[in-house]
């Protein structure tokens, strides 16, 4: 017995694999959006300056690093808020 695409009982089409540049692409961007984000989106949870503290510092360790080692740039980079976003 055939399943016909209208059947109620059939089970639902699976996405077709992502080809393994697009996950790796997708994986990154996703991280970056996490990171870059997160800061902001914990200043609105009451109670949570302390794990603000301590992202702001842990991202001012890696931010020279990633810089320096992964992106070969030749200066420290700064990762300061300025609180303008015009630096």
């Amino acid at each position: 017995m055939a399943v016909s695409a209208s059947d109620p009982a059939a089970p639902p089409a699976q996405a077709a694999d992502w080809h393994p540049d697009r996950r790796v692409a997708f994986r990154v961007a996703f991280l970056y959006f996490l990171l870059y984000h997160l800061p902001a989106t914990l200043t609105y949870v009451p109670g949570l300056n302390a794990v603000i503290g301590w992202f702001e510092t842990l991202w001012q360790g890696i931010v020279p690093w990633f810089g320096a080692w992964v992106l070969h740039v030749p200066i420290p980079a700064d990762s300061e808020v300025s609180g303008n976003g015009d630096t």
